[in-house]
C-alpha cells in the first residue's frame, strides 16, 4: 500500500487529535502532531 495516497477519515483525524491532546509523553505528542500534519494534507516548507 502506498501510504502517500492514503486518505484519513474524519473519525481517524478526531481520534488522532484526542490522542495528541491527552498525551503526557512529549515524544509521542510530537509523533501524533506529525501524523496529523500528514493526515490533514498540510504542507511544510523544507529549506
Amino acid at each position: 500500500m502506498d501510504v502517500s495516497t492514503y486518505k484519513f477519515s474524519e473519525k481517524e483525524i478526531i481520534e488522532l487529535k484526542n490522542f495528541r491532546d491527552n498525551q503526557d509523553d512529549l515524544r509521542l505528542k510530537k509523533r501524533f502532531i506529525a501524523v496529523l500534519i500528514f493526515a490533514e494534507g498540510l504542507e511544510i516548507d523544507n529549506p
